[in-house]
C-alpha cells in the first residue's frame, strides 16, 4: 500500500473507531498500521476529541493533505502548508 493510499485508509479507519461504526480497537490499529506517525499523531491528542467537532477537523485536515500529496513540493509548497495548518490549528 503506498503511503498516500494508507493515510487515506487511516483517516477512514480512526473516524470509523471515533464514531464507534468499527469493531476495530485501538490496539489492532496500531497494528493494522505498524504505529504510522500519522495514526500515533491522531490518537496522541485524544483528549481534545471530546472538546472539538472531530469529524470537521478531519475532513479540513485532508483536505489539505490532498492538495500537495502526489507531487514534490517547492519551497513555496511548504510554505503554504505551514501556512494552511497554522491557521487550521488556530481554529
Amino acid at each position: 500500500m503506498t503511503d498516500q493510499k494508507k493515510i487515506a485508509a487511516i483517516f477512514n479507519d480512526f473516524m470509523a473507531l471515533y464514531r464507534g461504526t468499527s469493531q476495530i480497537g485501538i490496539q489492532e490499529i496500531c497494528k493494522k498500521y505498524e504505529n504510522h506517525r500519522m495514526l500515533i499523531g491522531l490518537l496522541a491528542n485524544l483528549d481534545a476529541a471530546t472538546s472539538i467537532p472531530v469529524p470537521k477537523v478531519m475532513k479540513e485536515c485532508y483536505e489539505i493533505y490532498k492538495k500537495y500529496r502526489d507531487r514534490e513540493l517547492e519551497g513555496k509548497d511548504w510554505e503554504a502548508v505551514v501556512e494552511e495548518t497554522r491557521i487550521l490549528s488556530e481554529k
